[in-house]
C-alpha cells in the first residue's frame, strides 16, 4: 500500500471518534511541517502530515514510546466569585492516574490490532515502527472544590482539553514516517452540564484516551 491508499484509509479513520467545541480547544498550533512530507487534510485530526516514503507494509510490529504529559498551569482565581472559566492545577494523585489510564488504553488497544503485533523495546527490530505519544497543553477546569472558593459544588459542561500528539517512526533509523496533532476538549457525559469533582474528571479523561486510543488501533488495521 503506497502512502496515496494510507492517507485515504488510515487518516479517515485515525481519531474518528474525538469531538471538539470548546474554547479551550481552539487553539493555533505552532508546530512546523515537517521538511518535504505531504500535508494530509482530514475532519479528525486538526493537523497531519505522511513522509512520501512511508511504506506501511515495510512493518509488523509496532512499539509504544511515551512522552511528557505537558500542564498548563493554573490561572489566577478570585475567591470572591466562582469563576467557571478558570482552569486550576491538577492533583499530584489525578496526574498519576491519568498516566496510567493513558498508558493502559493506548496498550491495550494497540495489543488488539490485527495486522500489527505490539512489542517491547526489547523485541524491536527492522520491521518494527515506532509510536511516540504525547499529551501536551492540558487544561484541568475543575477545582479542587474543598481547597478553592469553600465548600460547593461546580457543574461544568466540559472538564478541560488537552492536545494527543502522534508520530510513526522507523524504530531503527529514527526516520520520521508521519505527524499529526488534535485538540481535544474532556466533555461531561452526555455533553450536557455535569456536576465536576477530580474523581469525575479522572474517569472523563480516561474515557477520552479510550476513544483515541481506538481511533488509532483502527488506524493501524486499516494501513494494509
Amino acid at each position: 500500500m503506497k502512502h496515496t491508499a494510507f492517507k485515504n484509509t488510515f487518516l479517515a479513520t485515525l481519531l474518528l471518534l474525538a469531538f471538539t467545541g470548546s474554547a479551550y480547544a481552539a487553539k493555533q498550533y505552532d508546530t512546523v511541517a515537517p521538511e518535504g512530507f505531504d500535508v494530509v487534510k482530514t475532519q479528525q485530526l486538526d493537523q497531519a502530515w505522511v513522509n512520501p516514503q512511508f511504506e506501511p507494509n515495510d512493518y509488523d510490529t509496532v512499539v509504544i514510546q511515551w512522552g511528557d504529559f505537558d500542564y498548563k498551569p493554573a490561572k489566577k482565581f478570585h475567591r470572591t466569585h466562582r469563576d467557571l472559566d478558570g482552569h486550576f492545577d491538577m492533583a499530584d494523585w489525578a496526574k498519576v492516574k491519568m498516566k496510567n489510564n493513558a498508558y493502559a488504553a493506548f496498550a491495550n488497544k494497540l495489543a488488539n490490532a490485527d495486522h500489527f503485533q505490539l512489542v517491547d523495546i526489547e523485541g524491536a527490530d527492522a520491521r518494527t515502527m515506532g509510536v511516540k505519544l504525547r499529551i501536551t497543553d492540558i487544561v484541568n477546569k475543575v477545582p479542587d472544590t474543598l481547597g478553592v472558593g469553600g465548600r460547593y459544588e461546580v457543574y461544568l459542561r466540559d472538564f478541560g482539553a488537552m492536545t494527543l500528539n502522534v508520530e510513526f517512526i522507523n524504530q531503527t533509523t529514527q526516520e520520521l514516517l508521519f505527524k499529526g496533532q488534535v485538540r481535544d476538549t474532556i466533555d461531561a457525559r452526555g455533553f450536557d452540564f455535569e456536576r465536576a469533582t477530580p474523581f469525575i474528571a479522572v474517569n472523563r479523561i480516561k474515557w477520552k484516551f479510550n476513544r483515541w486510543a481506538t481511533g488509532l488501533e483502527k488506524g493501524l488495521d486499516n494501513m494494509k
